[in-house]
């Protein structure tokens, strides 16, 4: 799970940042995606695409037992 989060974590935050920009064309800060990674990168270098990794990380050792708990407990159910 954390190798996949490390490949596509960045891809995330820019559809974060993008999803939080302004619905009014006139004032958003971002033109497209490709705009978007630009100036995370510019503004705050390769780190900046990996800003609240650690907590996502953290996050997905709980959430991973409860699917699997739940997986393994709905397959014994049906069986």
């Amino acid at each position: 799970g954390g190798v996949a989060w490390l490949s596509t974590y960045p891809f995330d935050v820019i559809r974060n940042r993008m999803q939080a920009d302004a619905a009014d064309p006139r004032l958003r800060k971002y033109r497209n995606m490709w705009h978007c990674a630009y100036e995370i990168a510019a503004q705050e270098g390769f780190h900046g695409y990996f800003k609240g990794l650690t907590v996502c990380l953290i996050r997905a050792i709980p959430v991973n037992a409860c699917i699997f708990t739940t997986y393994t407990a709905a397959i014994r159910a049906m069986e």
